[in-house]
């Protein structure tokens, strides 16, 4: 089934998780950790496949050496009805299949699932990927990756009014991390982005968040390389032309959005 009848599928019947690709549900927790990347992918880039890489090699160098990791790519579907902005869901769908098996070639022991949702809020994700994509939860370490500018809005309080931010994510942080990545970023330097969470901890941005989530959150220096890279980026330059974007997009994506490109006789972002 294309993704694509998938999708409809998944509004006709109002769903709100599901599994597309890759395993559906997890079955032993014990010595399990999820990496959760939830994005946009339009289009799946570097960017994405660096915060992959970075959280397992930084959950392989604190965790026992028999720690297994399962990724888990999550698109959120929101007025899936409606024509999203190019590229279409289908699409990034199809691109997240294709960055999932470019995962599995490229880092060891790591598996790969790839899922779809309704939710718009973390805190609702969450607990479906814990109802339904594990046939028994039972103390499975979950990371969400997530880059500097995300971390900041999910810590907004503004987006819980008129609950408070501490008790709108307290059943959350209780067994949730964040592994962050500095971005370029001209409003947070560098040194505020690897300070956060000692910062929290210290209690600096108390009462509003909760100095003991500071050990939740682990900030990671990233690679100058890919700091830049978005998405709005990749699809400016892909439609204006420019098709030499291998040091954006690896390169199953990029022949993807070419060969796509080509069939419809225009940028699959137009």
């Amino acid at each position: 089934m294309s993704n694509k009848h998938i999708l409809q599928y998944f509004v006709k019947n109002s769903k709100t998780f599901q599994i597309i690709d890759g395993p559906i549900n997890i079955n032993n927790t014990e010595n399990e950790v999820l990496l959760v990347l939830d994005s946009s992918f339009n289009p799946a880039h570097w960017g994405h496949y660096t915060l992959i890489n970075k959280a397992v090699d930084y959950y392989r160098d604190i965790l026992p050496q028999d720690t297994r990791f399962h990724v888990l790519l999550l698109l959120a579907i929101k007025n899936a009805d409606k024509a999203p902005k190019p590229a279409m869901f289908p699409e990034r769908m199809d691109m997240m299949c294709i960055l999932a098996n470019f995962i599995r070639k490229t880092l060891e022991d790591v598996n790969v699932s790839v899922g779809i949702t309704s939710h718009g809020k973390f805190v609702d994700k969450d607990k479906d990927v814990k109802e339904l994509f594990f046939t028994a939860f039972k103390n499975c370490r979950i990371a969400y990756l997530v880059g500097f500018d995300t971390i900041i809005r999910i810590m907004d309080a503004k987006y819980y009014v008129p609950t408070p931010l501490s008790v709108a994510l307290q059943e959350f942080m209780q067994h949730a991390e964040f592994f962050c990545l500095t971005r370029d970023d001209d409003n947070n330097d560098i040194k505020k982005q690897i300070n956060y969470s000692s910062d929290i901890t210290e209690g600096r941005y108390e009462p509003a968040i909760p100095r003991n989530w500071g050990s939740k959150i682990h900030s990671v220096l990233n690679d100058n390389k890919y700091s830049y890279i978005s998405s709005s980026i990749v699809r400016k330059q892909f439609s204006d032309g420019k098709r030499n974007l291998l040091n954006e997009v690896p390169e199953p994506i990029l022949q993807y959005l070419v060969n796509e490109s080509d069939t419809n006789g225009k940028s699959i972002f137009l």
